[in-house]
């Protein structure tokens, strides 16, 4: 792991990767309830745009962090807690640069 709540200008970044050749950000969303959808639901446009140009800052100032990167990618993980024990999914590629 790279990172965990890594301070990019403004905003955050969750998590910072680095594995076999891939580079991920990861965007973790939660939710307690179900009322507004699944938590990944919770990673809208806006949302997927502010994880993309803080990453884009963050390689910006760490070119040395893609030495050996086949693959960047931005996965979601997305935490249930409406039951019991929470479920966890991992979203690989949850969504790219283009949306």
């Amino acid at each position: 792991m790279l990172g965990r709540n890594v301070r990019v200008g403004r905003g955050e970044l969750d998590l910072i990767v680095r594995r076999a050749g891939v580079l991920a950000f990861v965007e973790v969303k939660a939710r307690r309830t179900t009322t507004y959808g699944a938590p990944e639901d919770g990673v809208d446009a806006r949302k997927r745009r502010q994880v993309a140009r803080l990453a884009e800052l963050w390689l910006g100032v760490r070119p040395w962090a893609l030495r050996g990167i086949e693959d960047v990618r931005f996965d979601v993980v997305a935490v249930d807690a409406s039951i019991c024990p929470p479920g966890v999914r991992h979203l690989p590629g949850a969504f790219t640069l283009d949306g």
